[in-house]
């Protein structure tokens, strides 16, 4: 594969994974056959990549308890305590979910300052609600999504 190639696929992956675009958008826009770029989805797992940038921080903390859960359910079931093992995966996916807990009230926070910001500049300034200050904003915004 050419570099040139990969590049566009590199691309094609960004707008799939982050954008949200469809595969055959995707190939039109590229002008790469639609085969092609699906073939490329499976072989680079964009789908299982996709899924976990789109998966809501309160449906991770929620995967991340029956995680815990089952681990625990699993001692029981054999009627044994929790080997050190267990335990400490206990404890790492728990700390994990406070903290996607905790990260998603900011981002919650965040949000709303950012939306009382703009009906402000609506109502006093309409000619500040400029395309690069809202592409600014939801630049900043989708940073701190990616990050939690």
């Amino acid at each position: 594969m050419t570099e040139a190639r990969k590049k566009l696929l590199d691309y094609g992956k960004m707008l799939y994974v982050y954008e949200g675009k469809e595969i055959r958008e995707i190939a039109d826009v590229l002008n790469i056959p639609l085969s092609t770029i699906y073939d490329h989805a499976k072989k680079e797992n964009w789908y299982q990549e996709r899924e976990g940038k789109t998966l809501s921080p309160n449906a991770l903390a929620e995967e991340l308890k029956r995680s815990m859960l089952l681990i625990l359910t699993t001692a029981r079931s054999e009627k044994r305590p929790l080997t050190g093992e267990e335990g400490d995966k206990i404890s790492k996916l728990s700390k994990s979910r406070e903290s996607i807990v905790r990260d998603s009230n900011y981002m919650g926070i965040a949000f709303d300052v950012f939306d009382k910001f703009q009906r402000s500049l609506k109502d006093s300034s309409p000619e500040l609600l400029t395309v690069p200050l809202n592409s600014a904003i939801g630049d900043f915004l989708r940073k701190l999504i990616n990050n939690l």
